[in-house]
C-alpha cells in the first residue's frame, strides 16, 4: 500500500491506528469477512452501517492491508441489473499535503481513478461501465438541452477543483459553468451506483456551487444552495428550470445511445 495513504504520525512519533472505510458492501458480505478474520483476531475491528464497513487496524501492516484493498468480499455488489457499480474507499487520517502528493504521484492525465478531499478523509473512487455509460448519457442529455435552450456554456467536465484554506478537493462527474467561465461550475454532476464516501454536499458547500446533481437509485436528484449557505433538495432545478428531469432520467434508462439521445430530443421538441 502506499505510504502516502497512511495517517500521519503523532506529535510524539507515533503511529496512529489505520482506518479504511469501504463503501457500498452488503450486510452478507460484511458477515462473510468477519467470519474470515476469526473470532478471536486481536486486530483488526470492523464497524458495519449503511453499506458502510470501517476497518481499524492497529497492526499497522502494509501487507495485510493491502491485502483486504483486493479481497472479494470487499467489493460492491452487483446492481440490480447484474451492472458492477464504482468502487468507492476512503482513508481517514491523511494530510492535505499526503492528499496533494498522492494526486501528483497519479499524475494529470489519468483516466481513473478520482479522488475526493476533506476533514483528512481521502476517497478513491473507481468508476465502472455502467458508471461512465451514465454520467457520458446525462451530460450528452444536458448539452442537447444548452443547444436547443440556446444557454452559453462553458464545460468544466471532471476538472479538479481544490480550496487549499478549506482543505476540500473534488473531481466530480461533469461540470458546468452558466453564461461564461468561472472559478468553480454552477452546476456538478456526480453518478453515486454505490452510496457511502466522503460527504459530497459538504465539499461542495466549500465552493459555494449553486446546484449539485445526483444520479441514484435510477433518479437525478437535484440539491439547491440557499441563501444560508446550505443545501436543500429541490423537485427541479433552480439553474436551468426549464430542464425535464423525468425526461432525463426515462432517457437514461435506454442502453441504446442512438435510442436514448434520440428520444431525448424528441422529448425536447414537444416540450416547445
Amino acid at each position: 500500500m502506499d505510504e502516502l495513504l497512511r495517517p500521519e504520525p503523532l506529535a510524539n512519533g507515533s503511529l496512529p491506528e489505520q482506518r479504511i472505510i469501504f463503501c457500498g458492501i452488503s450486510w452478507e458480505r460484511y458477515l462473510a469477512f468477519d467470519k474470515k478474520l476469526g473470532n478471536d483476531r486481536p486486530d483488526p475491528r470492523l464497524f458495519y452501517l449503511d453499506g458502510q464497513l470501517e476497518i481499524v487496524s492497529t497492526a499497522n501492516d502494509r501487507g495485510r492491508i493491502k491485502q483486504w484493498i483486493g479481497e472479494d468480499l470487499l467489493q460492491p455488489e452487483p446492481l440490480a441489473n447484474g451492472a458492477e457499480p464504482e468502487q468507492r474507499i476512503v482513508f481517514c487520517g491523511i494530510s492535505w499535503n499526503r492528499y496533494l502528493a498522492f494526486d501528483k504521484k497519479l499524475g494529470d492525465d489519468r483516466p481513473g481513478p478520482r479522488l475526493y478531499y476533506l476533514d483528512g478523509e481521502l476517497e478513491i473512487m473507481t468508476t465502472s461501465n455502467e458508471h461512465e455509460r451514465v454520467k457520458k448519457w446525462i451530460g450528452g442529455f444536458v448539452e442537447d438541452y444548452f443547444l436547443e435552450a440556446g444557454i452559453e456554456i462553458m464545460p468544466r467536465g471532471q476538472a479538479t477543483m481544490r480550496l487549499a484554506l478549506k482543505a476540500a478537493g473534488a473531481e466530480p462527474d461533469e461540470s458546468w459553468c452558466i453564461g461564461e467561465e468561472k472559478e468553480f461550475p454552477d452546476v456538478v454532476l456526480e453518478i453515486a451506483l454505490t452510496s457511502g464516501g466522503v460527504k459530497k454536499l459538504k465539499i461542495y458547500r466549500q465552493f459555494h456551487v449553486p446546484e449539485v446533481w445526483f444520479w441514484r437509485r435510477n433518479k437525478l436528484e437535484i440539491f439547491a444552495l440557499d441563501t444560508s449557505g446550505n443545501y436543500e433538495r429541490s423537485k427541479k432545478s433552480r439553474v436551468l428550470p426549464d430542464l425535464d428531469i423525468a425526461l432525463i432520467e426515462r432517457c437514461v434508462a435506454i442502453h441504446s445511445w442512438q435510442e436514448a439521445r434520440q428520444s431525448f430530443r424528441a422529448g425536447l421538441s414537444k416540450s416547445k
